[in-house]
């Protein structure tokens, strides 16, 4: 199916943004400055934006520029440990979480 024209009034950047905010994923990695803006806009082309992917890309960095960023209360923390293997399908689930944390303090 091609990707319906934009309504009249609808600018790119304004199609863009409405794309963006329909998507949580795109919408929240747009506030964490964490998005490839040439893949974002080929997949909202790919969707139904019909725009140049060049035009939507910049529509997309102008938006980011405007959000806020997003709440570090928010942020996750990540870390790395040696030693962690498979888990049996079994074992899966809290016991075996509870296992590795206890290996983990010894």
């Amino acid at each position: 199916m091609p990707p319906a024209a934009l309504p009249p009034s609808m600018t790119v950047a304004e199609a863009a943004r409405a794309a963006a905010r329909e998507r949580p994923f795109l919408f929240d990695a747009l506030r964490a400055g964490v998005v490839n803006y040439a893949a974002a806009a080929e997949t909202l082309v790919a969707a139904g934006v019909d725009a140049d992917a060049d035009a939507v890309a910049t529509a997309l960095r102008r938006y980011a520029a405007d959000l806020d960023a997003a709440d570090p209360a928010f942020d996750a923390r990540v870390t790395m440990e040696r030693g962690l293997g498979r888990v049996d399908a079994e074992r899966s689930g809290a016991d075996a979480a509870d296992e590795r944390t206890e290996r983990a303090d010894d």
